[in-house]
Parts: C-alpha cells; sequence; structure tokens
C-alpha cells in the first residue's frame, strides 16, 4: 500500500471518527430537558436546582423559580412553593405631641400632619396613621381627619384654654 492510500484512508477514519463524535454530541442534546417550579421570593430551592426567573409564575405575569436541565425528563419536579403570606402590621400608639388650643378655638386651629410616624424620630414607625386619639374627653376637643390634604385637625369646644395630648396608631417597621 503507498503512502497516498494509507494517507487517504487515515483522513476518511478521522473524518469519520469527528462525524460520529458531532452526530453522538448532537444525539445527547437532544434528551436534555428544562425543568422548572414556581418559588415565592427568599425561599430556597431544592438542592440540584437553581433559582431563576421566568414569564409563566403568577399567571403569566412572571416570578422566582427553580430550574434545572436533565437527561431523563421523567424525573420528579417538586410542587410549587406557595407564597408566604405576609407577616401581620403589628400597629402601637405613638406620642404625636400635646397642643395648647386657646377657648373655643374653632375648625384650622391646630393641624397634625400625617407623617408623624414615618418621620418620628425613633425610625420604628412606618406609613401613615391608622387612627388617632386625645387624652381629653370628646366633650372637650375635637379632632377630624380630612382625606385630601391628609391632616387631622383638632378643635377646643370649651370655653377654656385645653392643652391636649395626642397618640397616632402607627405601624411598626
Amino acid at each position: 500500500m503507498t503512502d497516498s492510500k494509507r494517507i487517504t484512508i487515515f483522513f476518511a477514519a478521522l473524518i469519520g471518527l469527528l462525524s460520529l463524535t458531532l452526530v453522538a454530541a448532537v444525539a445527547a442534546q437532544a434528551g436534555v430537558w428544562l425543568q422548572q417550579y414556581g418559588k415565592a421570593e427568599g425561599v430556597a430551592c431544592d438542592e440540584g436546582w437553581s433559582e431563576s426567573w421566568a414569564e409563566w409564575p403568577n399567571g403569566g405575569t412572571g416570578g422566582f423559580v427553580c430550574t434545572r436541565e436533565v437527561d431523563d425528563p421523567s424525573q420528579p419536579v417538586p410542587a410549587a412553593a406557595e407564597p408566604a403570606a405576609p407577616a401581620p402590621t403589628t400597629y402601637v400608639w405613638v406620642y404625636g405631641g400635646s397642643f395648647t388650643l386657646p377657648a373655643n378655638y374653632g375648625p384650622g386651629s391646630n393641624r397634625l400632619a400625617l407623617n408623624i410616624c414615618s418621620a418620628h424620630t425613633s425610625g420604628l414607625y412606618t406609613g401613615n396613621p391608622r387612627a388617632m386619639r386625645v387624652n381629653q374627653p370628646t366633650s372637650v376637643v375635637a379632632f377630624s381627619y380630612n382625606p385630601s390634604t391628609r391632616v387631622y385637625t383638632l378643635q377646643n369646644l370649651t370655653a377654656s384654654t385645653v392643652v391636649a395630648g395626642t397618640e397616632l396608631e402607627c405601624a411598626l417597621r
């Protein structure tokens, strides 16, 4: 056998081997399956799964998922995790200050803005107050809330000067 025939046979065998390798690699990729299950934010994925994001959870609005690729699609997929229920909000009464209300001081006499909770120096509270109370009987001091200005207004209903202490029901952070 001449050298040129040996070289030709060698290259033919090499091309055949490369072709088989390429076909095997394509066949192996064809059997890879992507599996995902939805999860709540902050919930860890099961072992062997990676955290990702996809469009299909939450009715097509998107959400966090756990994902993996497997060769055998019959491998079980965990049930989707239920989103954790939000923790109930805890409210506490916070001192909002005291106001001196002159006798028969009518509407607009003293205004208490709703940022008292979030502006409190402790930094423990957030948002607008859920409610307000005054340390005077309702026959002495009245208060009202104006939703358009988001302000409580205190009124003195008596013929004498009154000092009213106020408390707001604020949400804890």
